[in-house]
């Protein structure tokens, strides 16, 4: 059940809550078991990574003051920052997380924080932007989940979505190219071992329009970073966590493990960490979402 954890706070217009009537099927986030501190570690660093793209991304809309915002995955909390700092006081920052914990410092009147899954409730609001970053390759049923959310768009707002392509990983440098590569042959397996699609961001462009949703733009990056990089730092605090599923797939082995984040921290090393693709959509009036 979503609860709301800034109950000690004041809110001009609290937000209502709504049963959905659809099912979603979860799948247990590949990340629940990672450490507290850990885990706040390594969503930094994908906001260190990250932010400056999305926040480019997200003022392209045109976003001023006033304006309501949902943030899905709200993570530690730094979109949602700079979001309430863009709407001003009179704007709208909705911020949801199944874990709110690196949430608790975020103060502002315009922030509302709740704390549960998109998939149990639907929120009796309508807002010109909807963001979501590395949000949907982690479930079943993305795609009625997104087609959902669409619903919550306002006429012309716009839903932001940034997903992962993890099948264009390739490791360059020759140094650790073998257990570079078998880690990420083993990154793939694990999300199809899970029923999870590995190239989700890539796809995403072509099911979309499927699921009552308009493309307005749409942009790729591929990482190729050096060692060091703050993706490379990503991929090797992922990698830290999830090693154990990784050699589960029976194809590395720890010293991969071992080789592949050593490769991370070394300058020298050069690899295609996965690509994000970025679609900003609306909704469109004429589509008929189909029943899959």
């Amino acid at each position: 059940m979503i609860a709301s954890t800034t109950q000690s706070y004041v809110f001009a217009q609290p937000l209502n809550f709504v049963r959905t009537q659809f099912k979603i099927i979860m799948t247990p986030y590949i990340f629940t078991e990672n450490e507290q501190d850990q885990e706040f570690r390594r969503l930094q660093l994908l906001e260190q990574a990250f932010d400056e793209k999305t926040k480019e991304t997200i003022q392209n809309t045109g976003i001023g003051l006033g304006w309501k915002c949902l943030e899905i995955g709200a993570g530690a909390g730094s979109i949602l920052q700079w979001l309430s700092e863009l709407v001003g006081p009179n704007g709208l920052v909705v911020g949801l997380d199944k874990n709110t914990t690196y949430l608790q410092h975020l103060h502002e009147p315009q922030i509302k924080i709740i704390e549960g899954l998109i998939q149990e409730f639907d929120l009796d609001e309508q807002f010109d932007v909807i963001h979501a970053r590395y949000v949907f390759v982690h479930n079943l049923d993305s795609y009625k989940l997104i087609a959902q959310i669409g619903k919550l768009l306002k006429p012309g707002g716009r839903l932001i979505l940034e997903e992962p392509d993890f099948t264009t990983a390739r490791w360059i440098d020759p140094q650790y190219a073998e257990s570079g590569n078998r880690v990420n042959r083993a990154m793939n397996a694990m999300f199809r071992n899970m029923g999870l699609n590995p190239a989700f961001g890539s796809e995403m462009p072509v099911e979309l329009p499927r699921h009552g949703l308009e493309i307005v733009s749409l942009h790729g990056d591929m990482h190729l970073c050096k060692g060091t990089s703050p993706v490379a730092q990503v991929m090797a605090a992922s990698t830290k966590v999830l090693q154990q599923r990784y050699i589960e797939t029976g194809m590395v082995d720890e010293q991969d493990i071992v080789k592949y984040i050593e490769g991370t921290d070394d300058s020298r090393s050069l690899a295609i960490y996965y690509s994000t693709i970025s679609c900003v959509c609306q909704k469109n009036a004429e589509q008929v979402i189909p029943e899959r």
